[in-house]
Parts: structure tokens; C-alpha cells; sequence
């Protein structure tokens, strides 16, 4: 429902003649090339980090270490994909313009855009 009403809410505030742009990641790209655990060492601090999904959401565990104190972090970001923006949109009366797989507005592609970009009215 909140997604719903955030697109609602965005189409509700354009200008007359105004198009609305939603960038997302590419949750197709995104479960395909998913580095499921790596550490990545940044002021020699070990930063352990974990990728999965989970209950619709992908999913990052971040644990480290700094100054003998342990921190423990999660990420969570819902995993939407061009059906659900095109459900939402349905719902909301919104027409879906175009759909771009990068910056350099390529064909969107599932298995090889890394991000999902939707223009609409």
C-alpha cells in the first residue's frame, strides 16, 4: 500500500504536462550477479558483508569491528520489478511512457540492464 500511495503521490505533484521518473535497480540484474559474501576493507577496517534475498527484500548484513567495539547493520530494500511498477501504475492510472535499462537510456532488458528506469504521465 505504501508504494502504491508514493506513486499516487508523485503523479498527484507533476506540472501540467509534467513526467514523472521513477530509478530503480533491476531486481532480475540485481539476483543474477548478487555477491552473496565478500569483505571489503576500508581504513583497515574489515567490513563483512552478506547479500540475500528474504521475504521479498534483498537483503545486506553488514558486520565489522572498530576500536574493539562489534557493529552489526541490515539493509533492506524491497525487491520490485517491472510488474509491480506496472501493477502500481494500473492502479493509479498512470500511464507508462518508456522504460530504460541504464543512464545512457538503453533498451530496458531484464537479464542485462542494471537498473529499471520508468517514465510516465
Amino acid at each position: 500500500a505504501d508504494n502504491l500511495n508514493t506513486i499516487k503521490a508523485i503523479q498527484a505533484n507533476l506540472k501540467p504536462q509534467g513526467f514523472g521518473v521513477i530509478d530503480f535497480m533491476n531486481v532480475d540484474y540485481i539476483l543474477d550477479h548478487l555477491v552473496p559474501e565478500e569483505i571489503k576493507t576500508i581504513d583497515q577496517i574489515d567490513f563483512n558483508i552478506k547479500r540475500y534475498l528474504k521475504d521479498g527484500y534483498i537483503c545486506k548484513d553488514i558486520q565489522f569491528v572498530d576500536k574493539g567495539e562489534s557493529y552489526n547493520f541490515t539493509e533492506k530494500v524491497r525487491a520490485i520489478t517491472l510488474q509491480d511498477f506496472k501493477t502500481y501504475f494500473e492502479q493509479a492510472g498512470i500511464t507508462l511512457l518508456d522504460i530504460f535499462g541504464n543512464y545512457d537510456l538503453q533498451t530496458y532488458s531484464a537479464k542485462t540492464s542494471p537498473r529499471l528506469i520508468l517514465i510516465f504521465i
